[in-house]
């Protein structure tokens, strides 16, 4: 009889290690997606920004490119 309740026991613990590897991946697989969800969303984010920020210096290089423009034709009108 010890040799079957050594069996048990050798059996009962492969199942646990097993449960716990399949465990262990599910909660990766959790991990990952959150991860995931969240550099996607952090990535909107920046891209919201640098679009922002692209429109605000292209808006300052037409300003300037507008006024250097006036600026020249004032002084060519004027010959200066």
């Amino acid at each position: 009889m010890p040799r079957l309740n050594e069996e048990i026991i050798e059996l009962n613990v492969i199942a646990i290690e097993q449960e716990a590897r399949r465990l262990r991946a599910v909660e990766m697989q959790r991990m990952y997606a959150i991860i995931g969800k969240r550099m996607s969303a952090s990535g909107h984010q920046l891209a919201k920004h640098v679009r922002t920020g692209l429109a605000a210096i292209g808006s300052g290089l037409r300003w300037l490119a507008v006024r250097s423009r006036d600026a020249m034709s004032h002084r060519i009108a004027n010959g200066h």
